[in-house]
C-alpha cells in the first residue's frame, strides 16, 4: 500500500521527559512510563505496518493507539509496561467500545491534563481529517497509504491494524496460522474448502481483561465469491495449511 504526501508532522508524544514520567504515575504509582509504551508500541507496529516510518500516518496512527492501550493496561495492573503480557493487550484492540472504555476509565486523570502527553496522543488519535487539505497540512504532513481518503479518526481506522501486529506477535509467541495462510478445510461444516486465513478467532477469558493461553482454537477463514467473501468461524482442528499468501 503505497502512502501519500511527504514527511512533517504528527503528534509529539514524547516532548520532554519530565511530564512523561509525570504522565505514567498520575493514576497509578509505579506504573510502566508512556515513553516505554511509545517505543513498545512502535516495535509492534512494524508487524502490520513495515513501510511505516515516523513520517507515516499509518505506523504513528497505529503505534498510538497500541500504546495507548499498553498505557493503559499497565496502569490498571500497575505493572511496568514491559510486564504487559501479549494476551492481555489484544483483548481492547479487538473491540473499539472495550477499548475507548478502558483508556477514558483507567487513563481519566491523564486525558483531562491538556499538557499530559498521554492526553495530546488521544486527542489526535480521536480528531478527523480532511483528504481535501492542501498537501502540507493533509495528514499532517505525514505520508498515508490506509484509508487515504477518509475523515474518520485514526482510532477508527487503524485500530484493525493495531489488533493485527500484535496478533502476529502473538502467533510468532503461541504458534498458529498466521493472516493470509492459504488453508484447505479437513471436516466440519466447510470440509473440502479452500480458503485464506483473515485472522484468530481469540476466546477471552471470563474476567474479559485476557485472551486464553495457548494457540487460537479456531479462524476466521474467508473462502472468497464462494461464500459471498464473507469470513466464516473455522475449528483449528480442520484447518491444514498449504501456503502463506504473498499479501
Amino acid at each position: 500500500m503505497e502512502p501519500e504526501s511527504r514527511s512533517g508532522g504528527g503528534p509529539d508524544p514524547q516532548a520532554a521527559d519530565a511530564p512523561a514520567a509525570a504522565a505514567a504515575k498520575a493514576d497509578h504509582a509505579g506504573a510502566g512510563s508512556w515513553s516505554d509504551a511509545l517505543v513498545l508500541g512502535g516495535d509492534l507496529a512494524r508487524l502490520s505496518v513495515p513501510w511505516g516510518t515516523a513520517a507515516s500516518w499509518d505506523w504513528v496512527a497505529t503505534r498510538g493507539i497500541i500504546a495507548v492501550a499498553l498505557h493503559a493496561v499497565a496502569c490498571r495492573d500497575e505493572v511496568p509496561v514491559a510486564a504487559v503480557p501479549l494476551g492481555q493487550l489484544i483483548v481492547p484492540l479487538l473491540d473499539e467500545d472495550r477499548f475507548v472504555t478502558l483508556v477514558t476509565t483507567v487513563l481519566a486523570a491523564q486525558l483531562g491534563d491538556a499538557a499530559n502527553p498521554v492526553s495530546a496522543q488521544w486527542a489526535w488519535l480521536r480528531r478527523p481529517w480532511d483528504p481535501d487539505a492542501p498537501p502540507g497540512k493533509r495528514w499532517d504532513g505525514l505520508t498515508r497509504g490506509i484509508g487515504r481518503g477518509l475523515r474518520d479518526p485514526a482510532v477508527d481506522v487503524c485500530l484493525l491494524w493495531a489488533g493485527a501486529a500484535v496478533e502476529q506477535a502473538m502467533l510468532n509467541e503461541r504458534g498458529g496460522l498466521h493472516r493470509g495462510t492459504r488453508v484447505t478445510v479437513s471436516g466440519g461444516e466447510h470440509g473440502g474448502r479452500v480458503g485464506v486465513v483473515e485472522g484468530a478467532a481469540w476466546q477471552v477469558d471470563p474476567p474479559g481483561t485476557a485472551v486464553v493461553a495457548g494457540p487460537p482454537d479456531a479462524y476466521m477463514i474467508n473462502f472468497g465469491a464462494e461464500l459471498g467473501y464473507r469470513p466464516v468461524r473455522v475449528p483449528a482442528e480442520y484447518l491444514e495449511a498449504a501456503e502463506r499468501s504473498a499479501t
